[in-house]
């Protein structure tokens, strides 16, 4: 791929949530949503050396990527890896990209805390 092709990727794929939110008729809450988390992905996309000519050539392979970057690589906090996940899925579902293929973009795992038993002295155990 030639520097022209970068340039160009480099410049739609960022802006491509303002396209969805001016397609869709959005207010500007929608893009105050939207456009920060999209803005991640597309850096993520372009970081991995990706140069999609447009959004229906993204990979599922990207998509799982970008959710294992969010949800065990940490890249956002565990409260805001739903709603990042949940704004690309969105944008790329208005874009007309296979719903199938968007299960790969799954919400993080949820943490579970392990409570620790309380323990029973001895005493306390006799005087029960």
């Amino acid at each position: 791929m030639n520097e022209t092709d970068f340039n160009k990727t480099s410049r739609w794929l960022p802006d491509w949530a303002h396209s969805v939110i001016k397609a869709e008729a959005w207010d500007q809450n929608a893009a105050r949503v939207l456009v920060p988390p999209w803005h991640r992905f597309a850096v993520f996309v372009l970081a991995r050396g990706e140069r999609p000519a447009s959004v229906m050539d993204i990979t599922v392979e990207t998509l799982a990527a970008f959710s294992k970057y969010c949800d065990v690589d940490g890249a956002v906090q565990f409260s805001e890896a739903s709603l990042v996940l949940g704004a690309v899925r969105l944008v790329l579902l208005q874009s007309g990209f296979d719903p199938a293929a968007l299960v790969t973009l799954s919400a993080p795992r949820r943490v579970k805390r392990v409570q620790k038993k309380k323990r029973v002295r001895p005493r306390e155990a006799e005087a029960s």
